[in-house]
């Protein structure tokens, strides 16, 4: 017996069910629901490490070590530029500061 002799029956079933427009509607409702519960039960499965994100894990080291491996990665790349020559980077760190006024705007 053929893959396509053993399909045949069921593809029968879902031509007959697709030609009812009630049966139709249906069908895509459950189909949609089927969905949702999948996506409902994969939030709550552990995440496997291989599936994670490629970003790197958060140091716990300072701002001023997450600088300096900047600007070492920073050098390196841009040394590899053809015509860069010898290159210097020099990470710096800006802080926002709202600072009052009495100036009529």
């Amino acid at each position: 017996m053929t893959a396509r002799e053993r399909l045949a029956p069921l593809a029968a079933r879902l031509r007959a069910a697709l030609a009812d427009e009630k049966q139709r509607v249906n069908l895509l409702v459950c189909m949609g629901l089927a969905g949702l519960l999948l996506l409902a039960v994969s939030s709550w499965l552990p995440a496997d490490s291989s599936t994670q994100s490629a970003a790197p894990a958060a140091k716990t080291g300072s701002t001023a070590d997450y600088a300096a491996e900047l600007e070492t990665r920073l050098t390196a790349l841009i040394s590899r530029v053809e015509g860069a020559g010898k290159t210097a980077v020099m990470a710096v760190s800006y802080t926002h500061l709202t600072l009052p006024t009495n100036r009529e705007v």
